[in-house]
């Protein structure tokens, strides 16, 4: 059974690095990198008690600012009005400390039960009546539903029914036997003759259509009934206890409910309705009359002193609260400060690490990284120094100092020990690298492919060359882009191994005509020399002392192949003749005829052919392995 790896994972162990995103891990806001580090040194809960404090306090703060500002809001609404009462207020409201105390006397008066009262006359202002025009069109349909039936009655449906079914089965005798015209009940000769049966017939459609409108009266009297029954609407719950005189009236109303005689029903919803919807408009008008007496000049300012007093309460409150939040978040600072240190000290060391390998010979010196601040000030510290002089790091790197510098942030965060990733994937690390931080970054490719797998994507063959120069394990693989866009991946050995392998193959194409492979074979031989010459004379030149630049730039000059061999063999300064002089006496005569004969076939059109091919191979095969063994 796999793991689930989860999103939370995944952000935060990222063990993916594209090219594009090399230049963001510095480039981006530092506060954002600053939180993904303390994510995985697991400080978010610190960092969240602290976000949490700084947010309580700015409550608190806010809660007594509002309440300064509306203090000075307040007594300039109050000087407007020509009340003693307001004059008091406004002495209290004007000290250095306002006086809640001398606040409160003022508003006894309005305090809880005059709120109460005043809240009931608004409640009763609004009260609405019954609908009385929707009651009273209920009750016309309902008399007139009940005039309906009542007419309807005296042919009784049912009665209609019973003869309907009789005159059926007698019509049905008929069809069955149609010879018989005597009654079969009664015995009477010649009465269910043709013309009985079309006045029979008659008969039965008129008795079905005064059945079905008897039965659509009821219908309509039974539905006009529920109808009013629905209007009688039971009284707000409030009114009991605001206006019990009124909730009587309206319990009259509802006691409509429970009266099935249509024409009483009718009559009583109707002088219910009446006495109940006067009474209401009385008290209606006459609740708004007081509240428009008790909202005086005085009123308005009562309420908005009241709500003051609230705001007041609150910011004195808010007083000491906030000397609490503040001790608190000096105390989580503090134990966020230690645990950090802690925690993060095994971090920044790989990361100095990776920096120290990346950049060797670099004259740029980074110090021990750090996590600084919390809040808004809060970010990772890069301390860069120049021979050492301190210096903004991102003003005095290079680009390749730059992307060194994320990689040393990036690496240790993916290879976290609680990353449940066991690979890396970096895409072209090497770009804007010189050779001394190409030959870095192998060494710290190889330092963690050692725990976990390690995939580096890249176009720049100097990472590869490095990698097979400093003698380190490493799967290297070609991918490229053939016709339709098909993806060929394919192994790469070393450059001698390779150009050995291809020459064997064009000395044994038996397809190919022996003029090019003359031609080529020789070319392909040199090149595997080559090879293994700049292999031994990089070696060589390392052990020297001279710096991977120089190095590079003396390898890979132009030249015969005996400038190559007098490097490897430390013979600065002499060529050809000595050179070949020295390869016969390390190797043998034969080596010296090899070179001899590789370089004349590289240069001109051979005059003889090469004869024994895989023999030429073979010598040349010898004299590489014995050259990359110096």
């Amino acid at each position: 059974m796999h793991d689930v790896i989860d999103a939370e994972q995944l952000s935060l162990y990222r063990p993916f690095l594209p090219y594009t995103q090399l230049g963001a891990v510095i480039n981006g806001p530092l506060t954002t990198l600053h939180d993904e580090i303390s994510r995985i040194l697991g400080l978010e809960l610190l960092s969240d008690t602290d976000a949490a404090a700084r947010a309580r306090a700015k409550t608190l703060t806010d809660t007594e600012n509002a309440a300064k500002a509306l203090t000075a809001t307040v007594i300039l609404e109050l000087s407007e009005v020509d009340d003693p009462r307001a004059k008091e207020a406004i002495t209290a409201l004007s000290g250095r400390s306002p006086d809640l105390d001398a606040v409160r006397a003022l508003l006894k008066g309005h305090g809880a039960a005059d709120e109460a009262h005043l809240a009931r006359l608004r409640r009763l202002a609004d009260l609405e009546r019954p609908d009385r025009p929707l009651i009273a069109k209920a009750v016309t349909r309902l008399r007139s539903a009940d005039a309906a039936a009542d007419d309807a009655r005296h042919g009784s449906a049912e009665d209609a029914r019973q003869l309907i079914k009789l005159l059926d089965t007698a019509l049905e005798h008929r069809r069955r036997h149609p010879e018989v015209s005597d009654c079969p009940v009664c015995g009477s000769t010649d009465l269910l003759d043709r013309s009985w049966a079309e006045r029979t017939r008659a008969q039965v459609e008129r008795l079905q259509s005064e059945a079905s409108e008897a039965e659509a009266a009821h219908r309509e009297l039974v539905n006009a009934v529920r109808e009013v029954h629905d209007l009688m609407r039971p009284a707000p719950v409030w009114l009991q206890a605001d206006e019990p005189s009124l909730a009587a009236l309206w319990r009259d109303l509802v006691a409509c409910r429970t009266v099935r005689d249509p024409r009483e029903l009718a009559d009583r919803a109707e002088r219910a309705e009446a006495v109940l919807g006067d009474a209401c408009d009385q008290v209606r008008e006459d609740a708004r009359r007081r509240v428009t007496a008790q909202d005086g000049r005085w009123q308005p300012v009562a309420v908005r002193l009241s709500a003051w007093l609230g705001q007041a309460e609150a910011a004195q409150a808010a007083k000491p609260a906030r000397k609490q939040v503040k001790a608190v978040r000096d105390w989580v600072r503090a134990l966020t400060d230690e645990l950090r240190d802690a925690r993060f000290k095994p971090f920044a060391d790989q990361s100095g690490q990776i920096w120290r390998l990346l950049c060797e010979r670099s004259s740029v010196s980074l110090g021990a990284i750090g996590l600084t601040g919390v809040g808004p000030q809060r970010q990772v510290s890069l301390p860069v120094s120049v021979d050492d002089a301190d210096a903004p790091a991102f003003g005095v790197m290079s680009q390749g100092e730059l992307h060194s510098l994320a990689l040393s942030l990036f690496i240790p965060r993916a290879t976290h020990q609680d990353s449940p990733f066991g690979f890396l994937v970096i895409d072209d690390p090497v770009q804007s690298m010189d050779p001394e931080k190409v030959d870095g970054l192998a060494k710290v490719l190889d330092l963690y492919a050692q725990h976990r797998q390690v995939v580096v994507f890249t176009h720049d063959t100097r990472l590869e060359e490095a990698v097979q120069r400093l003698g380190l394990r490493a799967t290297v693989m070609r991918v490229s882009r053939q016709t339709d866009s098909v993806v060929h991946v394919s192994s790469v050995s070393d450059p001698v191994s390779q150009a050995l392998a291809e020459a064997r193959a064009i000395a044994l194409d038996p397809h190919l005509p022996p003029e090019v492979a003359d031609r080529v074979l020789p070319s392909m031989c040199r090149l595997a020399l080559e090879a293994a010459y700049q292999n031994t004379a990089r070696r060589a030149l390392r052990e020297a002392g001279v710096g991977q630049r120089d190095v590079q730039e003396r390898v890979t000059r132009p030249g015969p192949l005996t400038g190559l061999a007098a490097l490897a063999m430390g013979m600065r300064g002499k060529e050809g003749r000595d050179v070949l002089d020295a390869v016969a006496r390390d190797h043998g005569p034969w080596a010296r005829e090899l070179i001899q004969g590789l370089n004349q076939a590289s240069h001109q059109a051979p005059t003889t052919p090469v004869g024994d091919r895989l023999a030429l191979v073979d010598r040349t095969k010898r004299l590489a392995k014995e050259v990359l063994a110096r």
